[in-house]
């Protein structure tokens, strides 16, 4: 029985692979609204770069079943059509219903997109399945549906670039989200780097505060003996995993998960009578009044819990460990944010997804602590504000009638270097001085020439081990490759 099931979600897999080639067709763009940098500025306190243009797209990508849906999200542009600019997929942080939609301008992630806008970004923010103008229950921290839904509203965005809206794509791509939307931002990087790096080059991914190790980290976090105030997200997790793994779940029903006292409040939010966090306060305030005091595992069957803890077997622990998106190498800069005081995603996440994934070969990939003391909600800000920080130099922002090069127009050897560092650029563009520029793994100019040859050699000696970023800008065009110094 479990070949077979292990062969079905393949062919599922498959499935979802070949529809999301062909499923990433806008219907509808609808502008919104817009919003001056002055007005950004005031109110965020940033210093926003550029007014932005509010848009919801609807395009069509394939449900958690492979059955061809229509989505949505939200598209957050510079307006200023004389410049290039880059597009960064920001995957949102958990919401209450599927009416608080980052689409509808309602989620609190609304002012992050925002302010990536004002900053020079294409920003590109699903609403996930389930959410918005998608049917169903929301796939909660399904790793699969956050990367394919992501990735056909970024394959749609570029269609209506030139089809409805006048803006110019850089091809440079950016990834980051918060909470869950840290967990997407993983799914989605994860996918791209995997299966379609000839579409989108991921540049730089910063994914913050999120639950990436979700059969170990999370479960360990969530399922102890410690209060935890976020008990909700515990029945949201097996609702979308009944919906996702329908037949390796097929034999546990809701009921054999959680107590009776909890259970039809828990069936309510699954029909969508109730939100998330209107469900959370129910479920605190029950446990509280039976048990005297907010610890999950007490709402759950005892056998439950010891198998999800200590059996890698168990359905439910299958279908979890489904969904842990570390163990990987990214080949992109890469940074995981996070903060030791988090009391919703513990801060492990990141810790053990740095070793794992340096253990892995990745090489330019590190989680950075920024505060000691600051919960998740109090992470955000300093999470946003480090990643805005990482992500600028490798922006890119040019002029539009400026040419991106080829790869065939210029090339750079050996790659891994260790001393110097060739670059052969095609004679015809060489007829002016380029300026030549290697970043390091936080977007600084570590090394920099000026020159009118085709052919060039570079000085890098000086460099520490590490992977670096080389930039070429001449007149009318910009260049970009990676390169790995010994």
């Amino acid at each position: 029985m479990k070949s077979v099931k292990r062969c079905s979600y393949l062919i599922l897999a498959i499935f979802l692979s070949i529809s999301s080639a062909f499923a990433q067709n806008p219907i509808s763009v609808e502008f919104l609204q817009e919003e001056t940098a002055a007005n950004i500025e005031a109110e965020f306190g940033i210093p926003a770069e550029f007014d932005v243009a509010f848009y919801k797209l609807t395009y069509t990508t394939p449900d958690v079943h492979g059955v061809l849906d229509t989505a949505s999200g939200l598209i957050v542009l510079p307006i200023d059509n004389s410049n290039q600019y880059p597009m960064l997929v920001y995957q949102h942080g958990t919401i209450n219903d599927r009416n608080t939609a980052m689409s509808n301008l309602v989620a609190a992630d609304v002012s992050l997109a925002t302010i990536f806008g004002s900053f020079g970004y294409i920003t590109v923010c699903p609403d996930f399945l389930g959410v918005g103008e998608a049917r169903g229950f929301q796939p909660y921290v399904h790793a699969d549906t956050e990367a394919s839904a992501a990735l056909d509203m970024m394959r749609a965005v570029i269609q209506i670039e030139t089809d409805d809206i006048d803006f110019h794509w850089n091809e440079r791509t950016f990834i980051t989200g918060y909470s869950q939307g840290g967990h997407a931002a993983m799914a989605l990087h994860r996918e791209v780097e995997t299966n379609h790096s000839d579409e989108f080059d991921v540049i730089a991914a910063a994914p913050m505060s999120g639950p990436y190790s979700i059969s170990e980290e999370m479960i360990d976090f969530t399922l102890g003996d410690e209060e935890y105030f976020f008990v909700g997200y515990l029945p949201n997790v097996a609702i979308s995993y009944k919906l996702a793994y329908p037949e390796l779940l097929e034999d546990i029903e809701l009921e054999d998960i959680f107590k009776p006292e909890y259970i039809d409040d828990i069936r309510r939010f699954e029909r969508e009578e109730i939100g998330l966090f209107d469900l959370n306060d129910i479920l605190i305030d029950r446990l509280n009044q039976i048990e005297g005091q907010s610890v999950p595992r007490l709402m759950m069957f005892d056998n439950i819990v010891e198998s999800m803890k200590n059996d890698p077997t168990h359905p439910l622990s299958v279908a979890l460990a489904d969904n842990d998106v570390y163990d990987w190498a990214p080949q992109a800069f890469t940074r995981m944010y996070y903060c030791k005081g988090d009391d919703q995603v513990t801060y492990k996440n990141a810790t053990r997804a740095d070793t794992v994934m340096n253990a892995n070969g990745a090489i330019n990939t590190l989680a950075t602590n920024l505060s000691d003391t600051e919960d998740h909600e109090g992470c955000v800000i300093p999470a946003v504000s480090t990643t805005l920080q990482f992500f600028f130099f490798f922006r890119g922002i040019t002029s539009s009638t400026d040419d991106l090069l080829a790869d065939d127009q210029f090339s750079i050897y050996p790659s891994p270097a260790e001393n110097i560092l060739k670059v052969d650029m095609d004679p015809a563009l060489a007829n002016s001085y380029s300026v030549y520029r290697v970043l390091n793994l936080d977007g600084k100019v570590v090394s920099k020439m000026i020159s009118s040859s085709a052919r060039n050699t570079m000085d890098i000696s000086q460099l520490q081990t590490g992977m670096y970023i080389l930039e070429i800008e001449g007149e009318n065009f910009r260049g970009l490759k990676r390169f790995m110094k010994l």
